[in-house]
């Protein structure tokens, strides 16, 4: 319940400071202010996926993330602002959708990058935590799934990452 909290308070926030700019910015009728925010709000999303790839998150994280800047970013909004126009909005949710996938990995590229100049270690993704439990065998005798001798030739596998 903590954490829908969380994501609650940070998606009011980040809609209201939405709704904050684009009300104080009119940049006419290709809706600039909305692109210049999507692409902004995906970098910052880009920076915290990739800062948080080198560092454990606190468990209030969902506020910034899906909350504040999942309320911030809007894709929805553009297709409603050009109603009896179809190309500007059509152009405008491809390029944004464009540019804003380029910026979230320049974010995350940025946020990783300084975060291992300043000695931080990149955490294993949950892939490797499912291979290490593979390798030891914990997950497969769990769930039953097969015989000892596979379970042994997975963790070999597993204990040799070269070999792949």
């Amino acid at each position: 319940a903590r954490v829908y909290a969380v994501v609650f308070v940070g998606a009011c926030l980040g809609g209201a400071t939405r709704l904050a700019i684009d009300h104080a910015v009119d940049l006419g009728a290709w809706s600039w202010d909305i692109v210049a925010i999507n692409l902004v709000g995906s970098c910052l999303l880009g920076a915290l996926m990739g800062w948080f790839a080198t560092h454990r998150a606190p468990w209030w994280t969902p506020a910034l993330g899906p909350g504040a800047l999942g309320g911030f970013t809007t894709f929805s909004a553009m297709a409603s602002l050009h109603p009896d126009a179809p190309l500007p909005g059509l152009v405008l949710l491809v390029g944004t959708l464009a540019g804003a996938s380029i910026a979230a990995a320049l974010g995350w590229r940025g946020a990783e990058s300084l975060a291992l100049r300043l000695g931080a270690q990149r955490l294993p993704l949950d892939a490797d935590l499912v291979e290490a439990e593979l390798a030891a065998g914990h997950l497969l005798e769990a769930l039953d799934l097969h015989p000892v001798a596979q379970r042994r030739d997975v963790g070999d596998v597993a204990r040799n990452p070269e070999d792949i």
